[in-house]
């Protein structure tokens, strides 16, 4: 028996990505190559289409890359097939070639799937010379020239429309007299003028020398008007489904109707913490290189995120109580025993983040936000700061949450009526440029909260300066942004795409929400009391989900158990230090 912390089944873009990002995250993944080494990629003979190979690679020269790329940084790559696998427990067990089991903390599921073909000899004959089941990868190479496409339903006449602005003439093999596909993929088809329907054909072989060059059907089979029948192609495009290599996990995991591993929308987590899946296994639209490399990615990230919290256990944490109680002072034990009271649940049951929001800076409650503030939360390791700004008059930024200070209304005063204005920890008011300066140098992710405003206009304007402040600052990959007001969070989403946008307050609901490109709900712990049905649907929807202010031992649990991924409270600074890594960052 073999225990480790970091498990990858699989070695195609999805497999190796995941080991490659694992191994610089410090978690010395494991990773099984599986029956073919490289994945489905190692059958293609040019890929032109993957980011940074500018003269086109071989598949095989590309997965043999991704390998030295991940051994470079210490994944351990092992011969071997999964054929076994027990789900029902932490940590989940693994058995490779029948024989050995791996303990695994965490498990990444990159086994692919593989393209469905007709059964023919021929397949065999001319793969990699003229027989493909990717389209998208391989249509380019048939330019002017004349193809056929295997299938009937709309992944077929996806294919063959595709296919049709690169080839001359488009052949549509289809075996029935009708075709499955969707109304307006048919409409789309029938009005393409290079692509030819052969209806009820069926393939016997293909035939040509070094490369392909044509194939032999029968129309109408087995009809007293049976015909035979040859036609000249260059390309062969098999379009009738994919398998996804899942079976073994399926006692454990949900799949779709065709096998596909069903993850939470936007994200590799499946059901089980600590499961995750990449790549064509859980891809029944995509199924690319570059987006099994991408969900590789994630998946590794997620696995980093779930060991990081799972780390720091509360035993961990009742230990170090133990130790200051024996210890320490009076107040530091009493500041112990506030944390351990207010976040209990949360640490016990690893799930949410915690956001450092307002009186979490200080003892005495302050509920200003500040520069000082914004380092103590990255000396505490948090795992996020969330600040509030307000446009001001002459159009400058100010980070602070309260609407008013010393009678200054701050969305109607110039900076100028302001800047000289002391915080009560004695710091003068930052304008956001100033803090968004000091955040470049922790690694705090950034919750940017913007407040309404007056009119349209008006929102929009913050809005846009924000995003601009932002990606002045380089900090897009890591800010997210919260708005009250719907002007400004539409304005958000047009401007940063790439960031997640979240909508505060419970006048909209999470469909709503989901249609409008919202990311997700940042809620006040009430409005998510009086509609408990939200949190289901936000999670149906795959929306994230933020519930603030909430202090209440009871309520974080309460929080917790609905599903709340990140919840903001107000715990005094002074005792969040003893909170450490428990469910933030390292």
């Amino acid at each position: 028996m073999e225990k480790i912390k970091c498990l990858i089944i699989g070695s195609g873009p999805a497999g190796y990505t995941a080991a490659i990002y694992a191994s610089r995250a410090g978690l010395s993944p494991v990773l099984y190559e599986g029956i073919q080494p490289g994945g489905q990629l190692t059958a293609t003979t040019d890929v032109e289409n993957f980011p940074g190979y500018p003269q086109g690679v071989s598949g095989m020269e590309m997965m043999e890359d991704m390998k030295q790329q991940a051994l470079r940084f210490g994944t351990d790559v092992r011969a071997g097939v999964a054929t076994g696998a027990d789900l029902s427990s932490v940590p989940y067990k693994i058995t490779i070639d029948g024989q050995l089991t791996v303990e695994t903390e965490t498990l990444i599921i990159a086994t692919g799937a593989s393209a469905r073909y007709l059964g023919l000899p021929d397949e065999q004959t001319y793969a990699g010379r003229g027989v493909s089941a990717c389209a998208t990868c391989d249509g380019f190479f048939y330019r002017k020239k004349n193809v056929a496409v295997v299938g009937g339903g709309d992944t077929a006449c996806e294919d063959a429309l595709y296919l049709s602005r690169l080839a001359s003439q488009v052949f549509l093999i289809v075996r029935k007299p009708f075709l499955r596909a969707s109304k307006v993929m048919q409409d789309r088809v029938f009005q393409t003028p290079n692509i030819q329907i052969l209806f009820e054909h069926n393939t016997l072989g293909l035939f040509g020398g070094k490369g392909l060059e044509g194939a032999h059907l029968v129309k109408r089979k087995g009809e007293p008007d049976e015909e035979k029948v040859d036609i000249a192609i260059d390309g062969f495009f098999l379009a009738i489904g994919h398998r996804p290599e899942s079976g073994l996990f399926k006692p454990w995991l949900k799949t779709d109707e065709n096998g596909y591993i069903l993850t939470r929308p936007g994200t590799p987590c499946t059901e089980l913490p600590g499961v995750f899946a990449a790549g064509d296994v859980a891809d029944p639209v995509y199924r690319q290189a570059v987006t099994a490399a991408a969900n590789g990615c994630r998946a590794a990230i997620e696995a980093e995120r779930y060991l990081m919290r799972k780390r720091n256990s509360f035993t961990k944490l009742l230990e170090k109580f133990k130790t200051e109680l024996k210890n320490g002072t009076f107040w530091t034990t009493a500041l112990t025993l506030l944390t351990l009271l207010t976040c209990l649940p949360l640490a016990a049951q690893d799930k949410p983040l915690v956001i450092a929001h307002r009186g979490y800076w200080q003892s005495r409650g302050s509920a200003q936000n500040s520069i000082a503030a914004l380092i103590r939360a990255d000396e505490i390791k948090a795992y996020a700061a969330e600040f509030d700004v307000h446009l001001t008059a002459d159009d400058i930024l100010v980070v602070n949450h309260d609407p008013a200070i010393e009678g200054f209304e701050i969305q109607k005063s110039a900076y100028t009526a302001l800047k000289d204005l002391v915080l009560p920890n004695g710091e003068k008011i930052p304008t956001a440029r100033e803090y968004l300066e000091a955040a470049r140098r922790t690694q705090l992710k950034l919750v940017f909260e913007l407040k309404p405003h007056a009119t349209p206009e008006r929102n929009r304007e913050a809005a846009q300066i924000s995003v601009e402040l932002v990606k002045e600052k380089k900090l897009l990959p890591r800010t997210e942004f919260i708005t009250f007001n719907l002007d400004a969070g539409k304005e958000l989403i047009r401007l940063a795409p790439e960031a997640d946008v979240y909508y505060l307050n419970g006048e909209l609901s999470p469909k709503e929400l989901k249609e409008l490109g919202f990311a997700g709900l940042d809620y006040h712990y009430d409005v998510m009391r009086k509609n408990p049905q939200w949190f289901k649907e936000a999670k149906a929807l795959g929306l994230g989900i933020n519930v603030w202010t909430v202090n209440d031992t009871a309520l974080i649990g309460e929080m917790t158990d609905a599903g709340a991924d990140f919840i903001t409270t107000d715990v005094p600074n002074d005792a969040l230090k003893w909170i450490g890594t428990t469910y933030n960052r390292e």
